[in-house]
C-alpha cells in the first residue's frame, strides 16, 4: 500500500505540466495576491502581505510563457488579438473598482494585466511580421514599455514577454536579473520591505522549467476560462467585500 502510494506520487512528480496545468496555477496564486490585496483594510499583518505579494508574483511569467505559446500555435493572430482586447475591455470596470477599494480614489487610474499582456501581444506579432533589426528591437520595446507605463506589471511584463518572444526557454538567470533588479529599484524608491517580494518571479522558474508545451485538457470553456476567470472573481471579490463591510 505504502510503496504503491510512493509510486503515484513520483509519478506525478514526474509528469511535465500541460497548458491547463500551468493555467490552473496562475489562477490560483492570482487569485491568493487578489484575495490578500482587496481584504487589506480588514487583515494584512506583514507576514501575510508577504506571502501573498510573492505568489502573487508566480502569475505573470506563467501568462507571457502561455501568451507566446498560444502566439506561436494560434491559426489566426488577428483573432488571438481581437480576443484578448475584447478581455481586456471587459475587465476595465471590475479591475479599476477593485483595485480602488483600498485607495480614495473612486476609480483608480492603472491600467489591468490584460492591458499589459495585449501590448506585449502586438509588440510580438510586429517583431515576428517585421523581422527588424536589433536596433528597431529596441525602439519597438520603448514604445511598448512607454504605452504599459501606467499599467500593472508595465515595463517588467513587456520584458518577459519579449524574452520569452526570443527564446521559448527563457534562461534562468534572465528571470533572476529581472527580479532581482525591479526589487532593488523599487526598496531603493519606495524603503518599503515588500518591494522583494518581486523575487517571487523567481518561483516560477521550476514551474516553467517542467512544461512540456502541450495543451492538455482543453475545450472552448477552457481555452476561454482564463480571460472569464479575471474579471469575474474580481467581480465576486469586490461584492464580498462590500458585504463584509456593510
Amino acid at each position: 500500500m505504502v510503496t504503491k502510494l510512493k509510486r503515484n506520487v513520483e509519478n506525478v512528480l514526474k509528469r511535465k505540466l500541460t497548458s491547463f496545468d500551468l493555467k490552473i496555477i496562475a489562477i490560483l496564486a492570482m487569485t491568493i495576491n487578489h484575495i490578500g490585496f482587496i481584504f487589506k483594510d480588514i487583515y494584512n499583518p506583514l507576514w501575510w502581505q508577504i506571502m501573498y505579494l510573492t505568489i502573487g508574483k508566480i502569475t505573470f511569467p506563467i501568462m507571457a510563457y502561455l501568451l507566446n505559446l498560444g502566439f506561436q500555435k494560434t491559426k489566426s493572430k488577428m483573432r488571438y488579438i481581437i480576443r484578448l482586447g475584447i478581455y481586456a475591455l471587459i475587465s476595465i470596470i471590475p479591475y479599476h473598482y477593485t483595485i480602488s477599494i483600498n485607495t480614495d480614489a473612486t476609480i483608480y487610474p492603472l491600467n489591468n494585466i490584460l492591458f499589459t499582456l495585449i501590448i506585449g501581444l502586438l509588440l510580438i506579432t510586429i517583431l515576428d511580421k517585421l523581422k527588424p533589426s536589433k536596433m528597431m528591437q529596441v525602439l519597438f520595446l520603448i514604445i511598448a514599455s512607454a504605452l504599459t507605463f501606467n499599467s500593472d506589471w508595465n515595463i517588467i511584463g513587456v520584458l518577459i514577454i519579449y524574452f520569452f518572444y526570443k527564446d521559448s526557454k527563457i534562461e534562468s538567470k534572465t528571470l533572476i536579473i529581472i527580479a532581482t533588479t525591479t526589487s532593488i529599484i523599487n526598496f531603493i524608491a519606495t524603503l518599503d520591505i515588500t518591494s522583494f517580494t518581486y523575487l517571487g518571479i523567481i518561483l516560477s522558474i521550476p514551474i516553467l522549467k517542467n512544461t512540456n508545451d502541450e495543451r492538455g485538457y482543453s475545450n472552448n470553456l477552457i481555452k476561454h476560462g482564463f480571460y472569464i476567470y479575471y474579471p469575474l472573481h474580481l467581480s465576486v471579490l469586490f461584492i464580498l467585500h462590500l458585504l463584509i463591510n456593510r
